[in-house]
């Protein structure tokens, strides 16, 4: 076509309808006389500048006056520019989905792990002045405890001494047989002392709190429950103020009810204080005057208003010093205090996942910018005549430039309205998939602070996919309307600035499979850890006898026995036993131990993890034993003083072997006990690593060996373990109804929790590192696509000279695979830079593994040459009759 018809119907587009009705006749007149050349051309603008002044304003050509062009200038464009990109849009909805979609992805993402890194890392904990709440740790050197556990004389120092602090508090806890209404049940038991829930800013929703005088060996026995307790046992009844519960074998009045909002929120090392069910005085006497090795409390403490951390610290290493000179064990412990921001420590070990997704999403939107903007400069080559002749009729640069960038705008406005939606749709998902293992989860919402971030994504695109190509289509001029035919290609420059964005997408898509990959490697590699058990097929439990009808061990011993024996008889069981804690399910009792002088004298920087079991525990648990015997039947019934240590603290305490036979110090007054066997150590709290030695002995159901008032029960049996656990409540039912049954399930669950937070990063770096692979080959695709259409001519003339198609096949591939090699090299410098980063994250992978690196490679190779064999083969439909005919 020549340029005079083609520029007459883009006017035929772009003039506004009225002025069309007015000169319509005139209009046809021109259109028969225009030719082919470019005097045509001239005499159509010089028409059209005679017949008004014409003010491009983004939206449509207005004809008007002088001082309506001046009234123009002052109101801008941009209500005209959006309405103008509103209609072009609509007109190509194709465009217009995918594109959104693309941005709707990217934004969805950011917008969703930003509402958990707000919720759970940024997000101030639900306490007055939580701020300045820091928990105790308490710290006694190598291979010793190191916890957020004290005793409460230390506390009460703390409180006497310091200047820093406006205050402290303490409490424990654990899980106690408690009677409600007549009903047993294992419930979650905190011991605190007076002042705990105004300490963390809170009153009771009903009745009062524990007050001071509650806090006394011979006070009366007060309970306060928590309001899901309230309402789930008592059915929210206000008069619920008197009623008598049992926890253990003594009653509690119930004094206070805790408002709903009230939830302790601790790090996983806080071994006994946990959000409980129901709370009671410590009741503890002031002139408790106890060893203060014994820490089975958690301390906390609010520095004063102007005060900081790191002074308060100073102020903890000077009373820690005291400490040491006061109290013979802190000394030989060398006690080191440390106060650490609670809000820090709750989300410590979530907070570089998180950061990692953070960082992966923020990937996802720049390379959903990157394929926005390279589908924005082809559309805008391909209307490039459009916006010449613009610019020939008076459009200035500035208002080309606002009209492209307000179609950016929208586009992105669009993405940002789907991204909400997905990231509502994500968060729910999150819930669902994280909620028992990212802390702070219930706190994620889409509130304002998510949605202006969401509004600030949305605008961060609009300039990243649109600012570049509004400022190409801007440097145009009216020189292409009077040079006759479009060329056929975009140029060199154009074809170089999109093979550029090509090449920042598929590195930055390398870096995200390279993070994805190893994420997958250490996940496999913990699912290959041997923890020193098997789960598989294994069945446990929970069980609380009464103390009232079982008051000492014998009783409690018998109770066992009967249902070990009724157990036995069930179909497909093959082994039964007890323990007093089952693996990953919290930290052990804190038990020392010596084996030489030098370990004496330094008693309270040397413990292990002390473990009750009974006979045949290590059997029906599928662990090892490297050496000697389990515990017998006779162990249990003569007291006898022997244990059972992990082979980590036989190579420690007997390196030169034969740990069998000889004798462990387990009391700091001397009492020993008779080392009988040796096993594989089980991996009990962290399966990606060790953590402390083990000690067990035998499991005597007595109180002051358990512990706590209830006891495990791990079954090994054939068949469908969950048609058992319906059998062993009966069969507990027909012993003694009383006796509390809970959590009956697989131990299996047990794993696949301590595997959740690896689980959840892998399952949202594979669905990010997918989409971040779409993205990159729709781009390819994309650039290909357009460079076999911009160069169908060219391809028809080689074909018509003789040049074979697969000659020309290979031109594309070659072309698209010449990019992502590029990017590739770019991509593995960019991962070798975060690599450091990446290490603290991963579980026996490194950073820099070859395997990882080699295999996104292939898989980039592979995803690239299908976007690049797609848009090759269709020039092996092109003829080269019809190609020739195309300008």
């Amino acid at each position: 076509m020549d340029p005079g018809r083609r520029l007459f119907r883009v006017l035929l587009r772009i003039l506004p309808r009225d002025f069309r009705e007015r000169n319509g006749a005139e209009m046809e007149e021109i259109a028969e006389e225009l030719g082919s050349d470019r005097s045509s051309v001239g005499r159509v603008l010089v028409w059209l500048r005679a017949s008004g002044n014409i003010v491009m304003t983004g939206a449509r050509m207005r004809l008007a006056g002088a001082a309506t062009q001046r009234r123009l200038r002052a109101v801008g464009g941009l209500p005209q520019d959006l309405g103008q990109a509103t209609r072009v849009l609509r007109k190509r909805p194709v465009f217009t989905a995918v594109t959104a979609v693309v941005l709707g992805l990217g934004i969805g993402a950011t917008t969703t792990i930003f509402s958990v890194l707000d919720g759970v890392l940024l997000r101030p904990l639900p306490y007055e002045a939580s701020e300045r709440i820091g928990i105790l740790w308490h710290h006694f050197g190598v291979d010793a405890q190191s916890l957020p556990a004290l005793n409460p004389r230390d506390v009460w120092d703390y409180r006497a001494w310091s200047e820093e602090f406006e205050a402290f508090t303490y409490g424990s806890g654990g899980d106690r047989l408690v009677t409600f209404q007549g009903e047993s049940r294992i419930t979650l038991t905190g011991s605190v002392e007076a002042g705990f829930f105004e300490f963390f800013g809170y009153e009771p929703e009903l009745g009062r709190s524990i007050r001071p005088e509650d806090d006394l060996p011979e006070a009366e026995r007060v309970a306060v429950l928590s309001h899901r307790t309230w309402v789930d046992i008592f059915g929210g009844d206000p008069d619920v103020l008197g009623e008598s519960v049992s926890v253990g074998p003594d009653p509690y009045r119930i004094v206070g009810v805790l408002p709903p909002d009230f939830h302790l929120q601790l790090p996983a090392e806080a071994l006994f204080l946990e959000d409980a069910e129901i709370w009671v005085p410590t009741r503890l006497d002031p002139e408790y005057s106890g060893t203060r090795s014994f820490t089975r409390f958690t301390g906390f403490g609010r520095i004063r208003p102007g005060s900081t951390f790191k002074r308060a610290q100073a102020e903890l290493d000077r009373m820690a010093e005291r400490l040491r000179t006061i109290a013979p064990e802190h000394e030989t412990g060398q006690l080191r205090a440390e106060i650490v921001p609670l809000q820090v420590d709750v989300v410590k070990h979530v907070r570089p996942v998180i950061r990692l997704l953070f960082g992966a999403v923020a990937l996802i939107l720049l390379i959903s910018c990157v394929n926005v903007a390279n589908l924005l400069l082809a559309r805008g080559h391909a209307r490039g005549w459009e916006l010449s002749v613009r610019a020939a009729l008076g459009a200035s640069r500035r208002r080309l430039f606002l009209l492209v960038f307000s179609e950016s705008a929208f586009l992105s406005l669009a993405g940002g309205v789907l991204g909400v939606g997905l990231a509502r749709v994500g968060v729910e998902g999150l819930n669902l998939l994280a909620r028992d293992a990212v802390p702070r989860l219930d706190a994620v919402t889409l509130d304002g602070r998510v949605l202006l971030f969401a509004g600030a994504a949305s605008i961060l695109a609009a300039v990243l996919s649109g600012f570049l190509p509004a400022l190409r289509a801007a440097r145009g001029g009216s020189a292409a309307v009077l040079s006759g035919p479009r060329r056929s290609t975009p140029g060199r420059a154009g074809h170089r600035f999109r093979d550029g964005l090509v090449v920042v997408e598929v590195a930055l898509t390398f870096v995200l499979l390279v993070g994805t990959g190893l994420v997958l490697r250490s996940f496999t590699n913990l699912l290959t850890v041997d923890p020193g058990y098997v789960a598989e097929g294994r069945l446990a439990f929970r069980l609380a006898p009464p103390r009232a009808s079982y008051p000492d061990a014998d009783a409690r011993v018998m109770f066992y026995r009967e249902l070990e024996e009724r157990l036995r008889t069930l179909s497909g069981v093959r082994e039964v036993s007890a323990v007093n804690q089952l693996p990953l399910t919290g930290q052990g009792y804190a038990q020392g131990y010596a084996y030489d002088e030098e370990t004496l004298d330094a008693w309270d920087r040397v413990s292990a993890d002390g473990r009750w079991v009974a006979p045949g525990y290590f059997r029906t648990l599928g662990a090892h034993l490297v050496a000697g015997r389990e515990f017998t039947e006779a162990d249990v019934d003569s007291g006898a003083r022997v244990v059972i240590i992990d082979d980590r603290l036989a190579r420690q305490a007997f390196p030169e072997g034969g740990a069998v036979g000889r004798s462990l110090v387990t009391n700091r007054r001397g009492g020993t006990h008779e080392i009988v066997g040796v096993v594989e150590h089980l991996r009990l709290h962290d399966l990606s690593r060790p953590v402390l030695t083990q000690l067990y002995a035998p499991l005597r159901f007595a109180g002051e060996f358990s512990g706590r008032d209830h006891f495990s029960v791990v079954i090994h049996a054939d068949g469908a373990l969950d048609e058992l656990g319906s059998v062993i409540r009966r069969v507990v039912a027909e012993i003694d109804p009383e006796v509390a049954v809970q959590d009956v399930g697989p131990m299996e669950r047990l794993v696949a929790r301590a595997r959740g937070p690896d689980r959840i990063a892998l399952v949202l770096m594979a669905i990010l590192g997918a989409t971040a692979v779409a993205l990159a080959s729709v781009g390819l695709y994309g650039v290909l696509s357009f460079f076999v259409g911009q160069r169908r001519k060219e391809i028809g003339i080689r074909m018509a000279l003789g040049q074979r198609r697969r000659s020309i096949h290979g031109l594309v591939v070659g072309r698209g695979m010449r990019l992502v090699a590029l990017a590739v090299a770019i991509g593995f410098a960019a991962s070798l830079a975060a690599a450091p980063r990446l290490a603290p994250l991963l579980f026996r992978v490194s950073p820099l593994d070859p395997a990882t690196h080699l295999g996104v490679i292939g898989l980039l190779g592979l995803c690239a040459g299908l976007a690049c064999w797609l848009p090759a083969r269709r020039t092996m439909r092109i003829q080269p009759v019809e190609a020739l005919r195309v300008e």
